[in-house]
């Protein structure tokens, strides 16, 4: 049976950073956050997932955008419904080390002009993000 995946994201953005990981299997980069489970709220799935992925609470603001993407890897069928909010944490500091939670991913602070030259998990999603950041740095 195919699914469609309900994926919440978080977008933060700290001093010119954005706070990414990167799939240490697939080497695309992507933004914290994760699969929304049955009967949980997308701002909930992000507030868990970030807990899971960054190790501390964050809080979930506006809603920025939402995605679709369609994509096979290993053999299986994806179709992703991607929402992304806007986050922020105090926890989290540009001039401190992240701590790595999950061996699969490691966290980083990408510098915002180097946005457009990594390998995003979706081109669409990235396109989007090298607008947003223009517009909260001018």
């Amino acid at each position: 049976m195919r699914s469609i995946e309900v994926i919440g994201r978080g977008v933060c953005v700290k001093d010119r950073h954005l706070l990414v990981y990167q799939n240490m299997r697939y080497g695309y980069f992507c933004l914290p956050g994760g699969h929304v489970e049955w009967e949980e709220r997308i701002e909930a799935a992000i507030r868990r997932e970030w807990q899971e992925e960054v190790g501390c609470n964050c809080r979930v603001g506006e809603f920025l955008k939402h995605f679709e993407s369609f994509f096979e890897r290993e053999g299986k069928k994806h179709h992703h419904c991607v929402f992304l909010y806007r986050v922020t944490c105090d926890a989290v500091d540009v001039h401190q080390p992240l701590r790595r939670m999950e061996p699969h991913i490691a966290l980083q602070w990408l510098p915002i002009e180097q946005i457009s030259t990594c390998s995003f998990i979706s081109k669409e999603q990235q396109d989007f993000l090298c607008e947003y950041v223009k517009s909260l740095t001018c």
